[in-house]
């Protein structure tokens, strides 16, 4: 693009853009064309105007070189105790033994393996582990996706007077344990929880399934 055909492109898009062509870059008049109107007047293609117009109010950041964002790119990738990742030759006891306990099964029963190894990382911070690792140990210690059982609960309410008020004694020190720690609460207002809601299919050992209790029905809670 010569500069005298550049000049009368950019003098025209401006005047009619702005109704002018002397514009100041730095505080530019109230436009009374959109610049897409504007290339479609005068017969430009659309992004030859954004050049211009980029270019007039200097809008063209120069890039950084290909070193520098590698290199900004590995800073914010960067920290100060990096997670090694778990195969099955270097998992701990500890590690183990946290992914087996009935605890661990039962509470992560409705995860996929995808949430179960951002799980693990949160709490192990130092140490990261793939789906198809977390899958080989599983089978390897025995456990395989089993069918949900599910019972029913009592339907009386007072056979289940202790159990509700053990539950709201434990629900008192969770709710205690979060605020100190500075987390967040989430208030679920009227919502039923079901069994229906969980999932059919879990990881378990042989003889041994995720059990869930039925809660459906007029009970209190």
């Amino acid at each position: 693009m010569s500069k005298t055909y550049y000049d009368w492109t950019l003098r025209t898009a401006l005047f009619l853009r702005y109704g002018k062509d002397d514009v100041n870059p730095k505080k530019p008049p109230v436009d009374l064309l959109s610049w897409r109107a504007v290339a479609k007047i005068m017969k430009v293609p659309y992004d030859i105007i954004l050049r211009l117009k980029r270019n007039f109010f200097g809008e063209n950041k120069p890039k950084p070189s290909i070193t520098k964002r590698i290199t900004r790119s590995a800073a914010r990738n960067l920290s100060p105790y990096p997670a090694s990742r778990v195969t099955m030759a270097n998992i701990t006891d500890e590690e183990l033994n946290f992914l087996i306990s009935k605890t661990t099964i039962r509470e992560w029963a409705p995860y996929s393996l995808m949430v179960r190894c951002n799980l693990f990382h949160r709490r192990f911070p130092d140490r990261r582990i793939s789906a198809s690792t977390l899958r080989k140990v599983m089978i390897g210690m025995g456990f395989k996706m089993k069918i949900i059982k599910v019972i029913n609960a009592p339907q009386r309410k007072s056979d289940r007077l202790q159990e509700f008020e053990e539950k709201i004694l434990e629900l008192d020190q969770i709710v205690t344990r979060v605020l100190e720690q500075g987390g967040h609460l989430v208030f679920c207002d009227e919502c039923i929880f079901t069994a229906r809601g969980f999932q059919t299919h879990a990881w378990a050992q042989k003889y041994d399934n995720v059990i869930v209790e039925d809660r459906t029905g007029d009970q209190p809670c």
